[in-house]
């Protein structure tokens, strides 16, 4: 019996959103979610990196050290890459979000 009233419940929670305007909402909010992560972990990376850096100079310990770093700026290149693709992502959520704006624009004339 619960089976039929949890299945009613979606079918008519998928009634009242036919767009998919929730499911949207609910991505939108994780990829915000991810990028404020990936900011996060770029930022402290990047200053624990900048602060080695700083010691290696200070210290006078260059040879070794620098190959390592250079590899580590990668790594930050390549999450700013990821990052990048994030925002893309957020850019292609807004333009479908103007698409569907509009399209319930028109339907309700």
């Amino acid at each position: 019996m619960q089976d039929n009233s949890s299945h009613s419940r979606e079918s008519a929670s998928a009634g009242d959103d036919p767009l998919g305007i929730d499911k949207l909402t609910v991505d939108y909010d994780y990829l915000l979610y991810k990028i404020r992560d990936y900011v996060q972990s770029i930022q402290l990376d990047t200053t624990e990196l900048c602060k080695k850096q700083n010691e290696v100079m200070v210290n006078g310990i260059i040879e070794n050290t620098i190959d390592k770093n250079i590899a580590k700026f990668k790594e930050l290149l390549e999450k700013c890459d990821t990052l990048e693709n994030h925002y893309e992502m957020l850019n292609q959520l807004a333009i479908d979000n103007r698409y569907f704006q509009g399209k319930n624009r028109r339907g309700r004339k």
